[in-house]
């Protein structure tokens, strides 16, 4: 890529692209914690959901965010935590789809703007 491009607005959408979809999964993630309880409560057999809402319990909104992507990780590929015996495969059948789509939309943001930030990041270190 030219200087030239670099100097444009092309770049600038480029760059502030995963900033913009970074603060997106925050606002995102924060509004699906508002569901926190019905979700938890959707997952109450599984131990690995348990510990780690005990863990970050009394912890502030980033760890509510940490929370909300162990969940969505868990019930959208609960193959793994199924055959260690850590989620309970019933607790995944009975989660609410309202929910899931919800952390769906929140791990598509979460990864649309990883990739996007190690493009850029790759773009800009091969300038």
């Amino acid at each position: 890529m030219t200087d030239d491009f670099w100097k444009s607005w092309w770049a600038v959408i480029l760059i502030g692209g995963p900033i913009v979809i970074g603060w997106g999964f925050i606002a995102h993630s924060l509004y699906v914690s508002r569901h926190l309880p019905a979700m938890l409560k959707a997952l109450e057999n599984s131990s690995y959901i348990n510990a780690c809402w005990k863990i970050s319990q009394n912890f502030s909104l980033v760890a509510k965010i940490f929370l909300i992507v162990q969940i969505s990780s868990v019930v959208i590929w609960p193959g793994l935590g199924i055959r260690s015996g850590q989620v309970s495969a019933e607790d995944i059948r009975r989660f609410p789809p309202d929910l899931l789509r919800l952390l769906k939309i929140n791990s598509a943001l979460m990864f649309v703007g990883t990739v996007w930030g190690g493009v850029v990041y790759v773009m800009i270190e091969s300038r």
